[in-house]
């Protein structure tokens, strides 16, 4: 398909203000499909549209590379971010189980 980027299938990307690591995300393209992980911004630093430029650099990179579908998981923190970045739910919550033995 030519979807296939040159270079690297996984990128980290770090957001720093003032010499400072404030934020993090990642991209994996694979199977034609940019999935967007670990977006997060401490909390001294939300509010300020990092969380929003640390997906927007990313998928903007998968464009460039020939990638036109994203994915990604939710916190119900991040959840109005995304939804304003045109994302949009495509399956209810997912329970998370932790086995104890």
């Amino acid at each position: 398909m030519g979807l296939e980027p040159r270079g690297r299938l996984y990128s980290r990307y770090i957001a720093y203000q003032g010499g400072d690591a404030v934020g993090t995300s990642a991209l994996l393209l694979h199977a034609g499909v940019a999935g967007i992980f670990a977006v997060a911004t401490i909390a001294r630093a939300r509010g300020r549209g990092i969380g929003t430029a640390l997906t927007l650099v990313p998928l903007l990179e998968a464009r460039r590379r020939g990638y036109r579908v994203g994915t990604l998981q939710s916190s119900p923190m991040g959840f109005p971010v995304y939804k304003r970045l045109g994302f949009q739910e495509v399956c209810g919550p997912i329970e998370i189980y932790l086995w104890s033995p």
